[in-house]
């Protein structure tokens, strides 16, 4: 007699099983948890403990969180230029800390940027990154901060600024760019 092994689930001896009671160790018969809702996913998660092949505590990892922001003009600069500003809502990053990154060519500058200073006055805010080149001629230069800062809520001024590092020297700027990643 054919039995029909797709479509019914069947015990070692070829019966259905009718029912399926709470498994009491690991690899035991699995059913669904329909009564728990799932949990949202977060950063750092991993599968639960949970014996029911449910959403009860199965937490999946979500993906990178990066907001990168990019200015391509170039700037040619003397003493300490606003070059770029932007509002960031930081609740869309996920995260209880934000690193930060800047990339860009650089001639004979440094370029900072600045958290929730003034339009027109962006140094009255706070240093987040920086980076700097004294090489004569245009170079890439990129780096990752060290130290994450905490993540501020809602929305606030971030700002980039380029001085010269030697006043007697060309100091030029390309294609700044900003990374910020929720850790």
């Amino acid at each position: 007699m054919a039995q029909d092994v797709a479509q019914r689930d069947l015990d070692l001896g070829g019966f259905r099983i009718a029912n399926i009671g709470d498994p009491a160790a690991p690899g035991d018969a699995a059913k669904t948890d329909n009564f728990h809702a799932p949990l949202a996913s977060a950063r750092n998660a991993s599968a639960g403990t949970s014996l029911l092949a449910s959403p009860a505590d199965h937490i999946h990892p979500l993906a990178p969180d990066f907001v990168v922001l990019s200015d391509p003009t170039l700037q040619i600069v003397g003493p300490k230029t606003e070059v770029w500003f932007g509002v960031i809502d930081f609740d869309e990053i996920v995260g209880g800390q934000i690193q930060v990154g800047l990339a860009g060519m650089l001639q004979n500058c440094l370029v900072q940027a600045w958290l929730d200073g003034q339009v027109g006055n962006p140094t009255a805010g706070t240093l987040v990154m920086n980076i700097d080149s004294s090489s004569p001629t245009l170079v890439p230069v990129a780096a990752i901060g060290s130290q994450p800062f905490n993540r501020p809520s809602g929305a606030h001024l971030l700002t980039l600024t380029v001085e010269a590092i030697d006043a007697a020297a060309e100091a030029r700027s390309l294609g700044r760019i900003v990374a910020l990643r929720g850790l």
